[in-house]
């Protein structure tokens, strides 16, 4: 069973964890999802998905290592056609 200091270890050893914004229209979350957990493994994961207030579109709230940065982000250009790549900000460990 993986503890939570071994798990806060792992990243420190894997060079930081990373949250990145994403933006598509409500018709492309599952495609965007897909794309983004299929970029690196275990190491990105989708945190949170929340529908833009009167609008057709959706915040996808990405968290991943980041040696992952890249793939993440070339997968999710290729995958979809009309994405807004927002920023990237570095998590701060609880």
């Amino acid at each position: 069973m993986i503890t939570a200091h071994k798990a806060a270890t792992r990243r420190a050893a894997s060079g930081g964890r990373l949250s990145l914004y994403v933006i598509v229209d409500a018709s492309e979350v599952l495609n965007a999802r897909r794309a983004i957990v299929q970029s690196g493994d275990a190491h990105v994961e989708v945190m949170r998905c929340m529908p833009i207030p009167r609008s057709s579109q959706v915040r996808l709230i990405v968290e991943l290592d980041e040696t992952a940065l890249g793939e993440a982000l070339l997968r999710i250009a290729g995958s979809l056609q009309k994405a807004e790549l927002g920023r990237v900000v570095k998590v701060r460990p609880h």
